[in-house]
């Protein structure tokens, strides 16, 4: 598990600590390593400024600062939390995507960047304090569902909607030769023409805040017209975690002419039947939405795919900060430390989706237990190869390939991605 770029990841480690406060560099370099921190090292080094020769290379850097043994890593929370909030989040989050995206390049597959989904999320550890510097916090993001890459994301204020902040995501740079998916509460014609005009494809559903269109599609599908010429189905029956899931699907094209002034681009409709079985219950329901990929690029086995893709972002994103990384029972709070906090959250599952990590909470416990395992990971490229060598020897730093028995009762190996 290397990163097999290291220019890049020297050139955008660099940058990130480059725009920091000297006081800062040090612990924002331990946070890109997964939110690890140096907090204290100054301290043990007899630097009260907390300065730790960022002038130099960062080789030089990590050389000097970087701990030699697990007994130096200290997490001092007022330090970490007073660096969250310098910071500056959007950029952070663009320099450690550009770093993921600039990795992938080398062996990446077709299409896996082709589909983004958009969704919104907000960060419960914000909500209900009254200090002016404490305030609610929802993140609007735009995220690659088969790569795990934020490729941007936006806050909402309190007072505003998450519509006020779509704007500035459909545009060129993000959507052009893309499908973007989003929940309902996107379903408006301003934004499939914006999605439209910026070269992309879309894939919406209609629920509640679009009664009007919803009722159409039910009344069609409940209903078709007898002379009805296109109609497309498709089905998958998948049996996982003690339940049977049945998803059957029904697209056409016969309602293109009448839905295509208040929905530009419209290219087929679709009916989505999920039902599931347990042993005791059975539950079903009906899904209706609209695409302007035409049948040719989207049969209903590819719409199937799509929409349980679009998920990804609830499931593989969302849930996992919160539940996984602990981001809802998290109280930082003040300025923009919550926002910064999300965005290692979001690269950190990034980097476990690239290196195909099985068991992210397992993983995280490995971190824990050797901290210099994380360090090795993702900045040991910047260390010169004459120290890696030493610290090696020394039993500090764990190659891929070593094992490493922890105080647990499982054994973990590091496999090299070839």
């Amino acid at each position: 598990m290397e990163c097999r770029n290291r220019n890049s990841l020297d050139l955008y480690s660099h940058e990130i600590i480059e725009r920091c406060a000297p006081q800062a560099r040090k612990t924002v370099l331990a946070g890109l390593d997964l939110d690890l921190s140096f907090a204290g090292q100054s301290r043990r080094r007899n630097d009260p400024t907390g300065h730790c020769g960022v002038d130099s290379a960062p080789g030089k850097l990590v050389a000097r600062g970087a701990p030699r043994s697990e007994a130096d890593f200290s997490l001092c929370g007022h330090a970490t939390a007073n660096v969250l909030r310098a910071v500056d989040a959007e950029q952070l989050n663009h320099v450690l995507m550009a770093l993921l995206t600039r990795v992938r390049a080398e062996k990446r597959e077709p299409g896996e960047q082709q589909h983004v989904a958009l969704d919104g999320k907000t960060l419960r550890g914000t909500q209900k304090h009254l200090a002016e510097d404490q305030r609610k916090m929802h993140q609007v993001n735009l995220y690659e569902t088969q790569t795990g890459i934020v490729l941007k994301e936006q806050v909402v204020a309190e007072k505003e909607s998450e519509q006020s902040r779509v704007s500035e995501l459909l545009i060129p740079l993000y959507l052009k030769g893309r499908l973007l998916s989003a929940d309902a509460l996107h379903t408006h014609a301003s934004v499939c023409s914006s999605i439209l005009a910026s070269g992309g494809d879309y894939l919406l559903f209609a629920k509640g805040n679009q009664p009007t269109l919803k009722e159409d599609l039910r009344l069609f599908f409940r209903e078709p017209p007898v002379d009805c010429r296109d109609w497309r189905t498709g089905r998958t029956c998948e049996s996982n975690h003690g339940r049977l899931e049945i998803r059957e699907i029904v697209a056409s094209t016969e309602l293109n002419n009448f839905l295509a002034k208040p929905w530009p681009g419209i290219a087929q409709v679709f009916c989505l039947r999920r039902r599931i079985c347990k042993t005791l219950s059975c539950t079903q329901e009906w899904v209706y939405g609209f695409t302007s990929l035409s049948p040719k690029l989207a049969s209903p086995e590819r719409l199937l795919e799509l929409i349980r893709d679009h998920w990804a972002i609830e499931n593989r994103l969302h849930r996992r900060r919160d539940v996984t990384l602990g981001e809802d029972a998290c109280q930082v709070r003040k300025g923009m430390a919550p926002r910064t906090l999300a965005v290692l959250n979001s690269f950190l599952l990034a980097v476990f989706d690239w290196l195909e990590v099985p068991n992210v909470p397992r993983q995280m416990r490995v971190f824990a237990a050797n901290p210099l395992l994380a360090l090795r990971l993702f900045i040991g490229s910047l260390i010169p190869e004459n120290e890696m060598a030493l610290r090696v020897q020394q039993g500090h730093f764990i190659l891929p390939g070593q094992e490493r028995k922890l105080t647990c009762e499982w054994r973990v190996t590091l496999h090299s991605r070839e």
